[in-house]
């Protein structure tokens, strides 16, 4: 098991991950609630997870999709993913369906969609 430090600094990069494509304003309050967060008492993993299910939350619903579908999605990557990436996942989630955006995450790189 990872001491302390570190297991907060894995969690902090993947906030950090996950809100690349945000603007800085964004990032910076969300750093301030995730340390706020740890420093309340929840373990870095607990704060990051409810860190980002508040930030997609929104946006799986915006596409008539629920969470299952994006646990699924996020098990299906190697690595983090950004806010931009999920939100390009759900677009290509109501298009071509859960499962076909799942197997094909990489489709924005490769120009694949619509």
């Amino acid at each position: 098991m990872a001491d302390k430090q570190t297991e907060y600094r894995m969690w902090h990069g993947r906030l950090a991950a996950l809100l690349a494509s945000e603007i800085e304003d964004i990032r910076y309050d969300a750093f301030n609630e995730f340390d706020a967060k740890v420093n309340g008492g929840l373990i870095p993993v607990v704060a990051f997870k409810t860190m980002q299910r508040d930030f997609v939350l929104s946006i799986i619903q915006g596409h008539n999709l629920d969470m299952s579908d994006f646990y699924d999605a996020e098990a299906s990557v190697l690595g983090s993913v950004s806010l931009a990436d999920i939100k390009f996942w759900a677009n290509l989630a109501t298009r071509i369906g859960v499962s076909a955006a799942n197997g094909n995450w990489q489709a924005r790189d490769k120009k694949l969609y619509v």
